[in-house]
């Protein structure tokens, strides 16, 4: 009896994770985006039944020319990294609908989490990209997280989106600076992306 009540807990659990799971990826965008020369898109494949990492396609209700690409990484795995997740997204989209300068928003985004975080001291580390397409321009807040790297595809230049910044949640005072680049006339191609992707080995532990 007690081994059949162990394993209707161990079913229950695995459905409620199988859950949790299926929540958290219908919250990642579905498909790309492409829109006046625009072509973006993004994966994330998890180690575990659920983790941290996230990434997000913003579009402007109010500004037709400004698009938001956001990746971030939640320290540790499993459920508390996946609701963590959950809640800076939340916090990112009310962000980028709001006017004001991007640094400030992204201050406003650390003040408000930083009180769900501090008590467990979780973090998040973001790398958070607006393409103003009005302006040819580029402008980003680095959060503690790997530079963004842009390729030229007509000379092969590749340069790296770099910053200052603490990861989100970590320090109430820290005050985030915006970063800005001219949009190149040639085509381009910019990659963001987690930890996990420098860390990933094949099967004999090559990077």
């Amino acid at each position: 009896n007690q081994m059949a009540r162990q394993l209707r807990h161990r079913l229950e659990l695995k459905e409620n994770i199988d859950l949790a799971r299926e929540v958290q990826q219908s919250l990642l965008p579905q498909k790309g985006l492409k829109i006046d020369g625009l072509d973006i898109s993004g994966a994330t494949m998890y180690c575990d039944e659920t983790g941290g990492d996230y990434f997000d396609i913003l579009k402007s209700d109010k500004d037709k020319d400004k698009i938001g690409v956001v990746v971030g990484d939640v320290v540790g795995h499993g459920v508390g990294a996946a609701l963590l997740m959950t809640t800076i997204r939340a916090l990112v989209r009310s962000s980028f609908q709001q006017s004001g300068p991007l640094e400030d928003r992204m201050n406003d985004v650390n003040r408000l989490l930083f009180q769900d975080t501090a008590p467990a001291s979780n973090f998040v580390t973001l790398f958070y990209l607006e393409l103003d397409q009005a302006a040819k321009l580029m402008r980003w807040v680095r959060a503690g997280h790997d530079p963004a790297l842009v390729i030229n595809c007509r000379t092969r230049e590749i340069t790296e989106l770099t910053g200052e910044g603490v990861a989100l949640g970590a320090d109430l005072d820290w005050s985030f600076s915006c970063n800005e680049l001219l949009l190149s006339e040639d085509p381009q191609v910019i990659l963001i992306c987690s930890d996990g992707v420098f860390e990933a080995t094949n099967e004999s532990g090559e990077s």
